[in-house]
């Protein structure tokens, strides 16, 4: 719901009978699972999520990493043997709670081309950053390392729509606009994305003992949990200068930025995660708009959930 609410909607609950219920009809997704710290020292720790829902257990694990942050200065979590996470932003904006700068990454089954390949190997592989500001909206960096997300493709398909050029390919190699026919989605910024997508699959795979690139076991494989792998992190602003200071001169940054004549087409210069922030305002007031088809849907799910083929 807070995907939905920030208009993140590919992230939102069109994934709940497309992804999540299916998976825990399948019994892929442990409904009581056994979370447990693994390993822990004053900084760092490894969570294992027993196949259990990814969202409760990265929850779990930013609220570790802030403890240990407060006391420390830094917190940093992996967690593995965990499922699709949701909507990365909302475990990095957790530590703004605390005045602390929250980071949230994860990697993802095998969806895009490396720069220069024309077959997928990475995952879209997320990275989330939020630091706290004063009087202005948070700057919340919330973005895939490919040029969208699988999600985006899968919501143009249920719409009926074409998709932007750019965005992926076929199983040829060749840029396609017709979201049933995308084989791999695109790295953003061409090498800058594949690299940095690379950096975070052996951050939350081979780091967290998990599995990475083309091994990790596809989302729309029904047939075995997908084991991935996160990691969140939390900076206590507090060890290193003064909470309020900070916030004020991030505000500075902000406005400053924001006064800057803007270039040719453009109204007004947007920070990261403004644009989100002012679509909750909105839809807190107005509703989330979803498709009609996928409103039936939800309605054919009311009470029998369990029941969704």
């Amino acid at each position: 719901m807070e995907a939905n609410l920030r208009g993140v909607d590919t992230h939102g609950i069109v994934r709940l009978p497309l992804y999540y219920l299916k998976r825990i009809k399948k019994g892929l997704i442990n409904t009581d699972p056994d979370y447990r710290v693994i390993k822990k020292s004053h900084s760092t720790a490894v969570v294992d999520a027993d196949d259990g829902p990814g969202q409760v257990a990265t929850l779990g694990a930013m609220e570790l990493a802030m403890e240990m942050a407060k006391h420390s200065g830094i917190g940093l979590v992996t967690i593995k043997n965990s499922s699709h996470f949701g909507m990365a932003a909302y475990f990095a904006m957790k530590a703004l709670e605390k005045d602390m700068i929250g980071i949230a990454m994860t990697h993802a089954d095998s969806r895009v081309a490396p720069f220069g390949a024309r077959k997928a190997y990475l995952g879209t592989n997320p990275l989330a950053i939020a630091i706290p500001a004063e009087k202005h909206f948070p700057i919340v960096l919330d973005m895939a390392t490919s040029v969208t997300s699988m999600g985006s493709i899968i919501l143009a398909a249920m719409e009926e729509r074409e998709i932007p050029e750019g965005l992926a390919i076929d199983e040829n190699g060749h840029a396609t606009t017709d979201p049933k026919r995308v084989a791999a989605l695109l790295p953003v910024g061409g090498p800058k994305g594949s690299g940095l997508a690379i950096i975070i699959d052996i951050l939350c795979g081979i780091l967290t003992e998990s599995n990475f690139g083309n091994h990790i076991h596809r989302g729309d494989d029904f047939s075995k949990p997908e084991k991935l792998g996160h990691l969140v992190g939390a900076i206590n602003v507090a060890s290193f200068c003064d909470p309020a200071k900070f916030k004020h001169r991030v505000d500075q940054m902000i406005s400053e930025i924001k006064s800057l004549p803007p270039a040719p087409g453009f109204d007004e210069i947007l920070l990261p995660g403004e644009r989100e922030f002012k679509t909750k305002e909105e839809r807190l007031k107005k509703g989330i708009p979803i498709p009609q088809e996928f409103f039936e849907k939800l309605q054919r799910l009311e009470g029998c959930y369990l029941e969704t083929d």
